[in-house]
């Protein structure tokens, strides 16, 4: 589905509940998926949606907000609330689940499988929060590195040394976690 951001903007500018929705029913299910990699816990993403898409509407209601690149400020807005959520609370341990796989795979495998995104959220969870949301956005979320330069305010030169950076620092840590676990 091709639409005009701009003009979307505009019209909610101007609260219009056709427009506000058609924004909500684009960005919000990116936004989920996005706020459950870097959160894991689907109530705290519901609340970390429902809150930004609330900072939205109230910077629209003081004439403020986004005046272009809607999507980049709206994963602006969530990525601000995943920072304060981890700055003013405990790591909240991971969520079990009784939930079959839709294929049928043996106990062990899901285990396994289960061990390893553990693993690695908790490594991407170690980098700092702008090397998380860099590799997020990058590779899960399928940001090209401008898109990435315009949402951070930095060069496209410095989002590329960045994720370098990024990606080392990953590596180094999913190395480090390898090395513990063999012992």
């Amino acid at each position: 589905m091709k639409f005009d951001e701009k003009e979307l903007l505009r019209q909610a500018q101007q609260f219009d509940e056709k427009a506000l929705s058609e924004i909500y029913e684009i960005y919000s299910p990116l936004l989920y998926r996005y706020a459950m990699r870097l959160l894991g816990n689907q109530q705290i993403v519901e609340e970390c949606l429902s809150d930004t898409f609330l900072r939205f509407l109230r910077a629209l209601h003081n004439s403020q907000g986004p005046v272009d690149h809607l999507k980049s400020y709206l994963y602006r807005v969530a990525h601000n609330w995943v920072i304060d959520y981890y700055r003013h609370s405990k790591l909240e341990p991971e969520e079990l689940t009784d939930d079959l796989p839709a294929e049928a795979i043996t106990v062990d495998d899901q285990a396994h499988q289960n061990i390893m995104i553990s693993k690695a959220r908790r490594a991407l969870l170690s980098l700092t929060m702008e090397q998380q949301q860099i590799i997020i956005l990058k590779y899960l979320e399928g940001w090209d590195n401008e898109d990435i330069a315009h949402l951070l305010k930095k060069k496209n030169g410095a989002i590329r040394g960045q994720l370098f950076r990024a990606l080392n620092a990953l590596r180094k840590e999913l190395q480090k976690k390898e090395k513990y676990d063999v012992q």
